[in-house]
């Protein structure tokens, strides 16, 4: 047996924790670009430290075989799993990215984010996946040096379960489209948010509670189609825009005169076309309302009280209505409103047996916004939404070590799922690593 020089004595302890290093900020590299963080160019910096000696390595043992005559060694296990490490750590990432722009680019997908899933599965798991087989592959040269460490690799492996599981939760709550973690301050943060809008004079303030309910309970981030009935704009949601806006316009209208409200449906019924489809991130949301027929319904509003209530009532309850005097005004402003059969349905129950139909009713089961307010609230939910990294890398420790304080919860079924994935792995390594050192500790003691 040969023995071995400083250097190469020195690369054979370095080449097994570079190759530990790599695969672990290989690994997280999909999660963690969307972070704002300058801290994350430290892991990759990190990250060519630690190819640059595995490309040493292989440039030393390529140096000495081709000296020796003996090429081929370089085609061999150890050296080629180097070689294909450092090409794949380095390049697959900017690969995979580059044919996922092609693919979009060729089948004209430019508006849609039909690559969602592939996007993951190419970049989390196949390229992940690869890696992983590469490292073990190289890593079977260091036996030894694996079962005479094996305590410090399992806790290596124990750090390197909270580090994914942080940046696999920061990926999670920046791409989900869903608030995926509640925050027990996240009061405070909506109430900054909010009076910045106010600062900036996107709303009024009179409008902050409701803006405030609205960010609050996840609802800032509506989206909207403009369509165009009858030569009017309007804008068309997926979904009935719900209580919360329904009683922000109520307030809103009211704050501006309005006082009462009156519609007429007059049966005509607009049939969604397929430049829905097209149009938005999620295809299949809209898609699924292509073909859909929704009720027509227009809205007038009327100042017929010098002082408004803070609410918009139906015209039944003015006072010219009750004294039988009846109402010969125009409408001050007229809305066109699209409602589906059982959000009307439901509404005109509400009207028949309640004496106060308040606006907010309608509003709450059309699929219509009356403004572009959304799109001040979108920007305020992306600014509350987007987490620093290292809350979700507290999120994981707190998970992984069985402390959970309840400051950060998970709000969907795939962070759930994770939460308890991590959780078992935790406990299951730490055993591990529990019995290692007592198993080391015996046999000193026997000695």
């Amino acid at each position: 047996m040969n023995k071995k020089s400083p250097y190469e004595r020195v690369i054979y302890l370095l080449v097994p924790i570079s190759i530990i290093v790599v695969l672990a900020i290989s690994s997280v590299e999909y999660s963690i670009w969307l972070s704002q963080s300058d801290s994350t160019k430290i892991l990759y910096i990190i990250k060519a430290i630690f190819l640059a000696i595995l490309a040493l390595e292989f440039l030393h043992y390529a140096r000495i075989y081709i000296s020796d005559g003996n090429w081929r060694q370089i085609l061999t296990k150890g050296s080629i799993s180097s070689l294909f490490i450092i090409l794949v750590s380095e390049f697959g990432f900017t690969v995979i990215s580059v044919v996922k722009a092609y693919l979009i680019k060729w089948f004209n997908f430019n508006n849609v984010n039909y690559f969602t899933t592939a996007e993951v599965i190419g970049y989390m798991i196949v390229y992940n996946s690869i890696l992983i087989i590469l490292s073990i592959r190289k890593l079977s040269d260091y036996k030894c040096w694996i079962i005479r460490n094996k305590a410090i690799l399992t806790f290596v492996i124990y750090i390197f379960i909270w580090f994914w599981f942080g940046c696999f939760f920061f990926y999670q709550a920046q791409r989900g489209n869903d608030s995926y973690f509640s925050f027990n301050n996240n009061k405070s943060n909506v109430d900054v948010v909010v009076k910045e809008l106010i600062d900036e004079g996107k709303i009024q303030k009179n409008e902050r509670q409701d803006i405030n309910k609205i960010i609050e309970n996840n609802e800032g981030n509506i989206e909207y189609k403009k369509l165009k009935v009858d030569n009017k704009e309007v804008l068309f949601t997926v979904d009935e825009i719900g209580e919360d806006w329904g009683m922000f316009y109520d307030s809103r209208l009211s704050l501006n005169g309005y006082t009462h409200y009156d519609l007429n449906i007059n049966g005509e019924k607009i049939k969604l076309s397929e430049d829905l489809v097209f149009s938005y991130r999620d295809t299949k949301k809209w898609s699924d309302f292509v073909g859909k027929e929704f009720i027509k319904v227009d809205l007038y509003l009327y100042k017929l009280d010098k002082d408004s209530e803070g609410t918009v009532f139906h015209i039944r309850n003015s006072k010219k209505y009750q004294q039988n005097i009846g109402v010969k005004e125009k409408p001050s402003k007229v809305y066109t409103l699209l409602l589906d059969e059982k959000g009307l349905e439901n509404f005109l129950n509400i009207l028949k047996n309640n004496e106060y139909a308040n606006l907010y009713n309608l509003l709450s089961a059309s699929h219509t916004l009356l403004d572009t307010t959304c799109c001040y609230t979108y920007d305020a939910s992306k600014r509350l939404v987007y987490r620093p990294l290292s809350d979700f890398l507290y999120f994981s420790a707190i998970t992984i070590t069985t402390v959970g304080y309840g400051d950060i919860s998970p709000n969907n079924n795939l962070a759930r799922n994770a939460v308890m994935i991590e959780v078992l792995l935790g406990v299951i390594v730490i055993g591990v690593f529990v019995t290692f050192i007592t198993n080391d500790r015996k046999k000193n003691l026997t000695r």
